[in-house]
């Protein structure tokens, strides 16, 4: 499910952290989230949040080291 939702690879290689893009680079992947496997995917994960605890974690490399940090949870407290 993640990975029909993460930007694409074209999308992340052109992006490439440089801050001047990142607007452009979230234009580029709502339209990415517009798409059938997406919308499937977005709704799969919204049915899951109805039932309970979703956490999201995002995984990103800079200067060669592994960063995670959980971006998003809904609590079904």
């Amino acid at each position: 499910m993640g990975e029909d939702l993460a930007p694409s690879d074209t999308s992340r290689r052109w992006f490439g952290h440089e801050p001047a893009r990142f607007a452009e680079f979230a234009a580029r992947h709502r339209d990415e989230l517009a798409g059938p496997t997406a919308r499937a995917a977005l709704e799969r994960l919204a049915e899951r949040a109805r039932s309970g605890t979703v956490t999201l974690v995002l995984g990103a490399t800079a200067s060669g080291t592994t960063r995670r940090s959980s971006c998003a949870r809904k609590s079904s407290d």
